[in-house]
């Protein structure tokens, strides 16, 4: 693409330069943490939950979960992957201990 500027792993943002971004509102910061870790979220999601199914709505709760507190102001500071691990085992938790599960 003419113009297309070529970003190496060097010149990406960190984490928390995306964490700030997404605090000041930009969609753009969150699709691209989202991007970042999606592929390890739904791998650990799946380890923790009851099927397929379950581990794709306990990764999108993570997420949903991480950009609520993003813009909220609270959340991880540096790291979003903590974050997300704690998110991903509590949603899987909370799927285990409610009626019907």
């Amino acid at each position: 693409m003419p113009g297309a500027k070529v970003t190496s792993p060097a010149d990406a943002p960190t984490d928390a330069q995306l964490i700030d971004r997404v605090r000041a509102n930009d969609a753009a910061a969150f699709a691209e943490l989202r991007r970042r870790h999606r592929t390890d979220v739904t791998r650990i999601a799946r380890t923790v939950a009851h099927g397929p199914a379950e581990a794709e709505r306990v990764a999108g709760e993570a997420f949903e979960r991480l950009h609520a507190a993003l813009v909220a102001g609270a959340g991880p500071r540096a790291s979003v992957s903590p974050y997300l691990r704690t998110m991903i085992r509590r949603g899987a938790l909370a799927a285990h201990r409610s009626p019907g599960a």
